[in-house]
């Protein structure tokens, strides 16, 4: 087995669902044992809900390159999947491709790349984080903080079918809370004021705000209420989100969400809105094609065919790209089934990848 994928398979088989803290710690400590034995200092910054993030440095020089990626799953430990060959050209298990094998290659092209590397010239610093899967809250800080001292960022978030990112919507997660007034749906049916009615009211509204032509969506992904046929219901509730490419049209959705939801409804109800978890755009940027044609250049000359996927899945880049840096996304592992039980790596393409991505280190720190 070709040693990347060893260190995938044992990152696979420690399970690190974004709720199950304490088994992303132990993840964090491989991790950290993992990238210090590359000559990096590795910090883990605790978080309150969520397991570390790990923060690797290497060298002391003023230009800086920033790595991304995450290590937790959307797969809490007891549904986890182990690392399986099936045969010579495919792997499973959960987080397989999204984003243990994104994190793998990180560690081997590092490991390839640094001997070569000026170390008073240049540095390199990898954020890890283990919350990206529910809004990245406790660690994006961090990622921040990091962009704002490097000159380009590189995430190693999967490949889809050999495509780069650079450009992906941001998304912001709310949830509906509407009461009403209860009673027999039979002997109170006046006296009473449906919350179920009241919160079908609101999402209808919310629907509206759909744009296809700006590539705005809306979705509403649980709802939940009520008792009984015959019970009039004095509680509903329901969870969604809204995504643009757009900042400006964010800030006009969520200004919309915010009206809908104070402006008056059925009489007697009422409804609580409340943000959660965020992602904001990563927009497209002349410096950032400028990235992914190097990118591209050095793909094709591996006999990969890299193209240019604007993606309406929200990612950390996001913040990177908040620093105003070029930034590029997708120099992970590449496969299927993400966010199922199904999820399957292409071993195929594995070690173009991992070349792909330790020449651009080269190709950018000289």
């Amino acid at each position: 087995m070709l040693p990347v994928l060893e260190t995938l398979q044992s990152y696979v088989n420690m399970p690190s669902g974004s709720f199950d803290k304490a088994e992303g710690e132990k993840l964090a400590q491989q991790l950290k044992s993992d990238f210090e034995s590359l000559g990096m200092a590795v910090t883990l910054h605790p978080g309150q809900q969520f397991a570390p993030t790990v923060v690797c440095k290497w060298g002391q020089g003023a230009r800086q390159l920033m790595l991304m990626g995450h290590y937790d799953t959307v797969f809490p430990k007891d549904i986890s999947q182990p690392f399986a060959l099936v045969d010579e050209t495919k792997a499973t298990g959960l987080g397989i491709v999204d984003m243990k094998g994104g994190i793998a290659i990180m560690h081997h092209a590092l490991k390839a790349a640094l001997p070569q590397i000026d170390p008073q010239k240049h540095a390199i610093v990898c954020v890890l984080n283990a919350d990206e899967e529910v809004g990245s809250g406790e660690s994006r800080g961090h990622i921040l903080d990091n962009a704002k001292q490097s000159f380009a960022a590189l995430s190693f978030e999967p490949a889809h079918e050999g495509a780069l990112t650079v450009e992906r919507k941001g998304v912001t997660c709310f949830e509906l809370h509407s009461s009403g007034i209860g009673g027999h749906a039979g002997a109170d049916y006046k006296k009473g004021a449906s919350a179920i009615q009241e919160l079908m009211g609101k999402l209808q509204q919310m629907y509206a705000l759909r744009d296809d032509s700006k590539d705005i969506s809306v979705n509403i992904g649980v709802i939940s209420g009520g008792t009984a046929d015959n019970v009039i219901a004095n509680q509903a509730y329901a969870r969604g989100e809204v995504r643009s490419y757009d900042p400006q049209e964010m800030e006009r959705l969520h200004q919309a969400l915010r009206d809908i939801c104070a402006a008056p409804g059925l009489t007697g109800a009422s409804t609580k809105l409340i943000f959660n978890a965020s992602h904001p755009p990563c927009k497209q940027t002349d410096q950032s094609l400028a990235l992914f044609e190097q990118a591209k250049a050095i793909g094709t000359s591996l006999g990969l065919s890299p193209w240019l996927l604007s993606t309406g899945g929200a990612s950390d880049i996001a913040f990177a790209a908040q620093a105003n840096i070029p930034v590029l996304d997708g120099l992970g592992m590449e496969g299927g089934g993400v966010h199922t039980t199904q999820e399957w790596l292409d071993i195929t393409k594995v070690e173009k990848q991992l070349e792909l991505a330790t020449r651009l280190i080269l190709e950018l720190l000289g």
